[in-house]
């Protein structure tokens, strides 16, 4: 449970070269890498300029650096098509030189609040070639919590959104390049369990980043909390240049956002991974670095990300009608076999009776009535 990226499939060019790419909000540059690129780590498919005839090469080199990887090059212009078969032109990266390793991952699609040039927007070119009607779009997830694997990326206006559960957050805003995030106000964050909890109020600005797999939090909130978690049973460590948390697997903390004065927990299952058969780790990291909200907050509400109202919405994942219609759907199972075991218990005895009844010669002594 610990590399929940989101990936999506485009074919660039006139003879639909394909490409699996991570859809991440968290930059604003879509890249692929070329065919002659050095890889450090190995990547699948890559982008032949020479066999698409409507492959446009623009001389502007382009260099961009990841909280892990890297990736430099030239732009070039192409046809894209991602959905529906409708093709739109832009300009995106061709990589030379690339250290990027997600699985089964050739590339990126960035999903960025802000954009310094339109012409390298993925959402932007879509809107402006009329393939979508807004700039928004949003990631829903199906099936079961502990293995969310399967969802969409919903471009455009829709009506989710309009649910009564919809909670919404304003975009913060600070006028420079930092703009380029969907960044809103976290006004707290808690911890909880058996009915026990530990709240910090402290308030940051964090980036809701589809591209980034944990939760990475200011140690502000590590600070308040570190005494009061060992108190609920578990313990923080330092690892890897960060504190997190430790339980007992049978003891875990639930964590809680406060957004806009609306609670977020975050379902126990997508907030940790097992480190051993008795302790799990949590998902949720302390951090003088970035401040991030990733993917598990994403796999428990389906986010919008609204460019032209300035605010992300969130709605709870539809995981829990899932999982209660497989409930039903069991008792349900269950309730019938019963009734069939009990009603075959009763026919039995009931022709065991009347077997006995007949042997008999179906004549009851006086004494059996009592005479």
């Amino acid at each position: 449970n610990t590399n929940y990226l989101f990936l999506a499939n485009i074919k660039i060019g006139s003879n639909s070269q394909s490409f699996n790419l991570l859809l991440d909000t968290g930059s604003y540059i879509l890249w692929v890498p070329n065919k002659d690129s050095v890889d450090k780590y190995k990547i699948k498919n890559h982008y032949n300029p020479s066999q698409s005839t409507t492959s446009s090469y623009t001389e502007q080199s382009f260099e961009q650096k990841y909280g892990t990887g890297y990736c430099s090059g030239y732009y070039y212009i192409d046809n894209i098509v991602y959905t529906d078969n409708k093709k739109f032109r832009m300009a995106f990266g061709v990589a030379d030189k690339t250290e990027f390793e997600v699985e089964d991952c050739d590339g990126i699609i960035g999903l960025a609040h802000m954009y310094y040039d339109e012409s390298l927007s993925f959402i932007y070119m879509m809107k402006n070639a009329k393939v979508i009607d807004s700039l928004s779009f949003s990631f829903k997830f199906d099936g079961s919590i502990k293995a969310p694997m399967s969802g969409k990326l919903i471009l455009g206006k829709h009506n989710d959104f309009s649910s009564s559960k919809t909670k919404s957050c304003p975009l913060k805003s600070t006028g420079s390049t930092s703009d380029i995030y969907w960044t809103c106000e976290v006004s707290s964050f808690i911890v909880k369990n058996s009915g026990s909890k530990a709240q910090s109020n402290k308030k940051y600005d964090i980036i809701f980043d589809t591209g980034t797999n944990m939760i990475m939090l200011p140690l502000g909130y590590y600070q308040d909390l570190q005494s009061n978690i060992k108190k609920l049973g578990c313990t923080t460590i330092f690892s890897n240049n960060y504190y997190l948390i430790q339980c007992p697997i049978d003891n875990p903390l639930e964590f809680v956002f406060t957004i806009n004065g609306n609670d977020f927990p975050i379902p126990i299952e997508l907030s940790y991974y097992r480190y051993s058969n008795t302790l799990i780790r949590s998902m949720v990291l302390f951090t003088n670095d970035f401040y991030i909200i990733g993917s598990p907050f994403f796999l428990a509400y389906h986010t919008l990300f609204d460019k032209e109202n300035e605010q992300l919405q969130f709605l709870p994942q539809d995981f829990s009608d899932n999982e209660i219609s497989t409930f039903s759907i069991v008792a349900i199972v269950f309730v019938v076999i019963v009734i069939i075991i009990i009603s075959g218990c009763l026919i039995y005895r009931c022709i065991k009776w009347r077997r006995s009844k007949r042997e008999a010669g179906d004549i009851p002594s006086s004494n059996y009535y009592g005479i």
